[in-house]
């Protein structure tokens, strides 16, 4: 028997648009979730608002970090792990540092704790579990609580029609290099100190795929690092996360010659698309200055609530990372405070 429960705001999903219902989620079946954690004391700042931007701006060592956070932290996450072990549920990997801790039990035990309703769709693709309606949570966790993510496993980013007749209509199109030039972006910097990470929901790149772009705009390749090694999963090209792939590579590539680009791969969802997002954050192997996530579709159609975003809160890890430092020489080049019009008749990106 479970106690009071107090309702997550914005954590209400509605069913999903185009997949037919098959039915309850079996009881017995495994459920993994990852509870975010936060501190009792409100937040000074919305997120997001120029205040906050401000405050995860400035420069923070790791060990200054981890200090901060297990100070701040520690209890919220003892409260999590309490309310899991009264209730039966396996504690998997618990993170001060990254706010997080995981837990293992089964839909009924999840259900019966958090309230939810747990349906399996599908879309044609593939067979996938959704919560519908409000998240509730224990009242002894909810003013620790930020997000929980986990119980929604419905595709994050869906494909969408491209307009591919209409493709070279208007002309042979820009390239990127193009388009730098306009707007009177420097191309001759020295970045080769730079790391740029770029978030894959999937799919994959070709090298020779690169590299033929990038000979056409005649820039050098950059080093490319996969996270994992094998997450790169070529489809043909024709798939939409392959054509994402190709587009950031070859936009960062181009802009940025002999920087170091690492592509971390996520599974389409939103806890895979998260965690992607701190394992790029807190990457202490490449280190990246700056992270990309970049995709194909209107953040109306991401499936995702406000509760189910805590990767903003997250990215205060980004503080941590020193500034992109460019050279004084493309330091002293002003952008043009009036941008140019870009030609109608060779409009597009190449990519």
């Amino acid at each position: 028997m479970t106690g009071p429960k107090i309702a997550l705001a914005g954590s209400y999903h509605v069913a999903p648009e185009v997949a037919t219902d098959l039915g309850d989620v079996d009881p017995q079946a495994p459920i993994t979730i990852v509870v975010h954690v936060k501190r009792r004391t409100p937040d000074q700042y919305q997120p997001g608002s120029a205040g906050d931007l401000a405050r995860l701006s400035r420069p923070m060592t790791w060990e200054t970090l981890a200090g901060e956070r297990r100070r701040t932290h520690t209890r919220a996450v003892k409260r999590i792990t309490d309310m899991a072990i009264d209730h039966g549920l396996t504690i998997g990997r618990v993170d001060v540092v990254d706010r997080t801790v995981t837990l293992q039990g089964t839909a009924r035990q999840m259900t019966e704790i958090f309230g939810v309703t747990l349906r399996t769709y599908d879309d044609g693709q593939h067979k996938f579990r959704a919560r519908v309606g409000q998240l509730l949570v224990p009242a002894e966790i909810a003013p620790f609580t930020r997000a929980v993510l986990g119980f929604d496993q419905r595709p994050l980013s869906v494909p969408v029609d491209r307009l591919q007749s209409f493709a070279g209509a208007a002309g042979p199109g820009l390239w990127p290099t193009d388009i730098a030039a306009l707007y009177g972006i420097p191309l001759d910097c020295d970045v080769s100190s730079v790391c740029v990470g770029i978030v894959a929901l999937g799919g994959g790149y070709l090298d020779s795929d690169l590299v033929q772009a990038l000979g056409a705009m005649k820039r050098d390749p950059p080093a490319i690092v996969d996270v994992p090694t094998d997450g790169n999963s070529f489809g043909g090209g024709t798939s939409m996360a392959d054509q994402e792939i190709a587009l950031d590579l070859q936009v960062l590539a181009s802009l940025l010659p002999k920087a170091r680009i690492a592509v971390y791969f996520a599974g389409n969802s939103i806890d895979s698309l998260t965690d992607t997002i701190r394992q790029a954050v807190f990457d202490k192997v490449n280190r990246p200055q700056v992270v990309s996530v970049s995709w194909g579709s209107a953040e109306t159609a991401m499936n995702w609530g406000p509760a189910d975003c805590p990767t903003a809160r997250s990215m205060s890890g980004f503080r941590l990372l020193a500034p992109m430092r460019w050279p004084a020489a493309a330091r002293s080049r002003r952008l043009p405070t009036t941008m140019p019009a870009l030609p109608r008749k060779r409009s597009g990106i190449r990519a």
